[in-house]
């Protein structure tokens, strides 16, 4: 663990601690303490300072464990339990999958309390808080290549959806194409990554964003307004339990998505369709559609019926509002 992270394990409680305690705490001089927690800061981590008292957070932390992981996911199954990994810092979860792919003893799932490089759609950078998100990727292969991918972001959206309503978030809902959403604010997405030889089966790399809190200076730094967990519940939202049921879930929806494809969890992705029937404007390419969005087409394509009944079937693009 590196040293930013075990000086947040020791402001876990909220108190104040003292520079000097941390130093003796970890074998670190105080300047090595005033550098990382210099590099909390600027990474995101609000740390309040009072000279002669120290350190503390101005809010509280769920660190991921791997011991509290394991124990929910023992809880939940008995077999099966899936392969992961927790890394302090990566450029990527996806990238680090990618990476190492050919490795049959890699975890199937990464765990990153901070990503240098998130990825995000279309090229899109994936900004986020350092131990206030989820950030994580799933391997698995894809037995019939990408020809029968279709609709699979999908998918894995009602996955992440199944998940956060048992955990109390029931305000949420699903934005075509892969978008999580509270109202009209962004908390997550999903991005799939596919890599094999043309007619065979591939490899698909999953990976999920959540916003767990969103700090002030990431909004700052955004286009719009993006959403948190943390602001649909006044308890702080246990990230370990969550990261269990996560796996859990995806682990599962590739397994029903292989044998019936996306027909299987049409019904769930249109019941949590947040503009459903509403009119919207779609970015498709150079085009923009205006129309209602009157669901999604078995491969998943977004069905938009224009001003005179036409319906336009976009198999690619973003919906602007």
């Amino acid at each position: 663990m590196k040293t930013k992270g075990k000086i947040l394990d020791l402001l876990q409680a909220g108190d104040f601690v003292s520079g000097q305690t941390i130093a003796t705490h970890l074998n670190i001089s105080r300047s090595a303490v005033s550098q990382s927690i210099s590099s909390l800061v600027l990474a995101g981590v609000e740390v309040h300072s009072v000279h002669g008292r120290g350190y503390r957070l101005v809010s509280p932390i769920s660190k991921l464990c791997a011991k509290d992981i394991l124990s929910e996911l023992e809880t939940q199954c008995s077999e099966n339990l899936p392969s992961f990994i927790i890394l302090e810092e990566v450029d990527s979860t996806n990238e680090y999958l990618k990476r190492n792919a050919r490795n049959s003893t890699s975890p199937k799932f990464c765990f990153a309390e901070h990503q240098t490089h998130g990825k995000g759609r279309q090229g899109r950078t994936w900004l986020n808080t350092p131990y206030r998100s989820m950030l994580m990727s799933f391997r698995f292969e894809l037995v019939g290549g990408a020809i029968a991918s279709a609709g699979l972001s999908l998918a894995i959206g009602v996955a992440v959806q199944n998940v956060l309503v048992r955990h109390g978030f029931n305000k949420t809902g699903l934005k075509w194409p892969n978008d999580i959403m509270h109202g009209s604010q962004k908390l997550g997405g999903v991005l799939i990554e596919m890599f094999g030889e043309i007619g065979g089966s591939c490899t698909c790399i999953i990976g999920v964003g959540l916003n767990v809190t969103v700090e002030d200076d990431l909004n700052a730094q955004l286009e719009r307004q993006v959403g948190g967990l943390s602001d649909l519940t006044e308890t702080l939202v246990n990230r370990n339990f969550l990261a269990a049921s996560l796996m859990m879930e995806l682990q599962d929806a590739v397994i029903n998505f292989e044998k019936f494809g996306f027909a299987w969890f049409s019904d769930d992705w249109h019941k949590n369709h947040v503009f459903k029937d509403k009119l919207v404007k779609v970015q498709a390419g150079n085009k923009v559609f205006e129309g209602i969005a009157s669901g999604v087409s078995p491969d998943g394509s977004l069905l938009l019926s224009d001003s005179h009944g036409q319906i336009h079937k976009i198999t690619t693009g973003e919906v602007l509002a």
